[in-house]
């Protein structure tokens, strides 16, 4: 029996991003996406959080903030977790040039509410060939308003003020599969490359015609590779 698997969403998120590979997987172990656990203003708080309300053992995905809670996780814990993947993600630490953006999408999101903050950012969340998909734009749209303005302001200064995870990257020893689009302008393939470079043994999945929501926009790679990953 496969260990319970904890999905982290990213930034502005609930569960409905990893919605596909929700159904997949979980057909097959039992799935767990604690969205509450990530409405902090540190990255340490929500790692905290995740592992106060997780089972003893487990396997563990973490997508774009996700992924910086799961190295986290991994620095505090790292016995408790059996297999890692890491979606749209980097080790890195804020690029001061990004913070201002950061910035000016809450002023936006003050002004005019989250929904706008999400539809702001539809450009650089996807590859050009999903970005006009009025199915997922309103998912992004939904899920923000969902988490909330207060929720997504402490989220954002927790990714602000994320640590350097480089450095603990070669302590990581469980079974480790890094997935990342091709087109990310997020977090671009560098990131991924630096992370899969940087754990041993771990895996580099690179989609092709996808952008920074990989679970969303390439749900069946990203299900296959989960899978895979799963059964190693």
């Amino acid at each position: 029996m496969p260990p319970p698997l904890i999905l982290l969403p990213g930034l502005k998120s609930d569960h409905r991003v990893w919605q596909p590979q929700i159904d997949r997987l979980g057909r097959r172990c039992e799935v767990i996406v604690p969205v509450a656990a990530l409405d902090s203003g540190s990255i340490a708080g929500m790692a905290a959080a995740v592992l106060a309300a997780a089972p003893a053992r487990f396997a563990l995905a973490g997508c774009s903030m996700g992924g910086y809670v799961a190295l986290e996780v991994m620095r505090l814990a790292p016995e408790r977790v059996e297999r890692l993947v890491l979606v749209s993600t980097s080790a890195r630490p804020e690029n001061p040039a990004t913070t201002p953006l950061r910035h000016a999408a809450l002023a936006l999101a003050r002004r005019d509410g989250v929904g706008a903050m999400a539809a702001a950012g539809l450009d650089r969340d996807f590859h050009h060939a999903h970005r006009y998909d009025l199915r997922l734009a309103a998912l992004m749209v939904a899920m923000a308003e969902s988490v909330g303005l207060d929720a997504i302001t402490r989220q954002v200064d927790a990714v602000i003020a994320r640590p350097d995870a480089r450095p603990m990257l070669a302590s990581i020893s469980c079974p480790t599969a890094v997935i990342v689009g091709e087109q990310d302008q997020v977090t671009p393939p560098d990131c991924s490359l630096e992370l899969a470079a940087g754990i041993t043994g771990s895996t580099l999945s690179m989609i092709p015609d996808c952008g920074h929501c990989a679970p969303l926009e390439a749900p069946r790679r990203v299900t296959e590779v989960l899978q895979m990953w799963m059964d190693e």
